[in-house]
């Protein structure tokens, strides 16, 4: 596997290049992601934006050709102009000639009232065989009747639209560019063959052209295509390929209805065939793909402008709480580079200052524990050096002390000997005996005989102190007295019977030993029918042998996962933590003494229990596991 940092790297500095690579490699692919699909989803909204629009457009644009129609009909809500074209063309005066003409043009007058901006209205009146002009500058003009050219196959009562230049038929000068005409044949109601007219409304190219602007948007290159129904083209702009937009308007379907489609040089067509009234438009506008992009490009844009904006802080803040974070280790790290070129009093506080409580100040506290810790054990390890020769001398005098005590009774017992006084031969012998016993350090595992045999001596001479009645019972088995069992267990638990049942103080008090072989270990029960305990005493010392048994057992524990350590030195930390608990304690000390090797020797299966008898003395029941006596769970 390829190494990404470099050793000289350090933490901080990783930790903040990862940051960085975690940081803005996903927004860099989100950001990539975001403005393709944004930039999609843009144009597409864009685009719905657009036809709406549109749409409303063409609604305004065909609201003002409708003005236009519905002002040339009003012409049928007008009898005095309906009477005057359906007559013969004969007046009776020249008053009467010139009130017929005063309604015509009244009636011109009414429509340039709604279409303020008409170039021209032309009616032509077949009856009366002349031609009516009004322009706009409100000039009247009559003149003889040219028959118009009107389109065949229009319905009666229609308007239709004629693209183009508009040419009158007298010697009338029109100076605008003209745009289109809106074309009504008159008939006389309910007659739909009884054509009597025909009326003109001439707009201009600049009316066109406003009518139009609505529809397209000049300031995007966008361009707008308007067609008549024959295709002749009414109005055009910035159509690049107008032949390929004429084949595409000619064959939609559908009436006012707008299609949308997009060709592959990225221009997207939007046309509609508007139908009213007999005008019949093809409209299509054309927009060009730049046009979309330029918009969905500056809002991805200010997006992307602020998302870098926002990674370039977060990355900012992520990288000062690092390093923020980091300087702590830093100035631990050089504190441990003291401790470790051997400078142990060297002070946490001249390298770093850290209090609070986290993750860093634990670590910071345990280093400095555990330099602390180094250090008073290299103390005490020169401490060790300096009472070793003290120790080895205690210990010569150790073994010679008793020995000379043993010698001693030995030569007093064959003096009493000598002297006939047997009582004190078996009292000095007993105390030999038991001397001997405790002296022998080679064997930690004994037979129940053996302790028993002690604990009888132990007995005996306690009775010589107080010359009182006691009845010693022992229902010990044979294979029981066989059972190997931790050295000084029983003796303990008779003399607790002493001492605490004071059943030595008076006559007529009972000892009971009772031991046995079950399938799983021995059983030991020793029963006194002395004071007994009190109830606080009895859970006080269940508690005791609770926290006993929980403090070797973790300490059993500790030695098992501390890899670091040493055997020896993690039994002699355990037992002596635990010792010290002991020692501490200041009643019933045999019984945890006794209950503490059990636990040591012959494994955790090992129970003790304690109670009070009724009507009074104290119960100490002892199981021991078979099979592990040779063990030392801790040790």
């Amino acid at each position: 596997m390829k190494k990404r940092f470099s050793h000289n790297a350090t933490i901080q500095q990783k930790l903040v290049l990862t940051l960085l690579l975690s940081i803005l490699t996903p927004m860099i692919i989100f950001g990539s992601i975001f403005r393709i699909y944004s930039r999609r989803e843009f144009n597409a909204q864009t685009l719905s934006s657009i036809r709406t629009g549109f749409q409303s457009s063409i609604n305004s644009f065909q609201d003002q050709l409708q003005l236009i129609t519905y002002a040339e009909r009003s012409f049928y809500s007008n009898e005095k102009v309906q009477t005057a074209l359906s007559g013969d063309g004969h007046y009776d005066s020249i008053a009467e000639q010139q009130a017929v003409e005063d309604y015509i043009f009244y009636l011109l007058r009414s429509i340039n009232s709604m279409v303020t901006d008409a170039s021209i209205i032309h009616l032509s009146a077949y009856h009366l065989s002349t031609d009516y002009y009004l322009t706009k500058n409100f000039d009247q003009y009559s003149f003889p009747l040219i028959a118009p050219e009107v389109r065949e196959n229009v319905q009666a009562y229609s308007s239709y639209l004629e693209p183009g230049q508009y040419t009158p038929t007298h010697t009338l000068s029109v100076n605008d560019d003209i745009g289109f005409t809106i074309c009504l044949p008159l008939y006389s109601p309910p007659s739909i063959d009884n054509s009597i007219g025909f009326l003109e409304v001439i707009i201009p190219r600049s009316r066109l052209e406003s009518l139009c602007s609505s529809l397209y948007d000049a300031t995007d290159s966008e361009g707008l295509l308007v067609l008549t129904e024959n295709d002749h083209v009414l109005y055009e702009v910035n159509c690049d390929n107008t032949a390929r937009y004429t084949h595409l308007l000619s064959t939609m379907n559908g009436e006012n209805q707008i299609n949308t489609i997009s060709y592959e040089n990225g221009i997207t067509v939007l046309y509609e065939h508007l139908t009213f009234k007999n005008v019949n438009l093809k409209i299509a506008r054309i927009i060009p793909m730049r046009a979309l992009g330029e918009r969905s490009d500056d809002y991805i844009t200010g997006l992307m402008v602020l998302l870098v904006a926002l990674v370039a802080m977060a990355a900012f803040l992520m990288c000062l709480c690092t390093i923020q974070f980091t300087r702590p280790i830093q100035k631990l790290m050089a504190y441990t580079c003291a401790v470790r070129d051997g400078d142990l009093n060297a002070r946490m506080e001249d390298f770093i200052t850290y209090d609070a409580p986290d993750e860093i100040g634990t670590l910071i506290h345990d280093v400095q524990e555990m330099v602390q810790t180094i250090h008073r054990y290299i103390i005490r390890q020169y401490q060790l050096d300096a009472e070793n020769k003290d120790i080895q001398l205690k210990m010569l005098q150790a073994q010679i002390n008793p020995h000379f005590l043993f010698n001693t009774l030995q030569c007093l017992a064959g003096q009493a000997l000598e002297l006939d006084s047997m009582v004190l031969y078996t009292a000095i012998a007993a105390l030999g005996q038991m001397m001997h016993y405790a002296m022998d350090t080679e064997h930690v595992m004994v037979s129940l005989k053996d302790e028993k045999e002690y604990a009888s001596s132990y007995l005996m001479l306690q009775r010589m102190r107080f010359p009182v009645q006691l009845d010693e019972q022992w229902d010990v088995s044979d294979e029981a007295l066989a059972f190997p069992v931790p050295k000084m267990i029983l003796q303990p638990l008779v003399e607790n019977a002493v001492r605490h049942g004071e059943i030595l103080k008076s006559d007529g008090h009972t000892l009971h030993v009772f031991a046995a072989v079950a399938s799983d270990g021995l059983m030991l029960r020793i029963t006194d029918d002395g004071i007994g305990c009190s109830t606080d005493d009895i859970n006080m010392l269940r508690q005791r042998f609770n926290n006993l048994y929980e403090g070797l057992r973790s300490a059993s524990m500790r030695r098992d996962t501390a890899l670091n350590l040493s055997r020896s030195t993690l039994q002699k930390d355990s037992l002596s933590s635990v010792q010290q608990n002991v020692q501490s304690m200041q009643t019933h000390i045999g019984l945890q003494n006794v209950y503490q090797r059990l636990l040591l020797r012959c494994g955790w299966g090992c129970t003790i229990q304690v109670q009070n008898l009724q009507p009074h003395g104290f119960e100490v029941e002892l199981f021991i596991e078979k099979g592990v006596q040779d063990e030392n769970p801790v040790g």
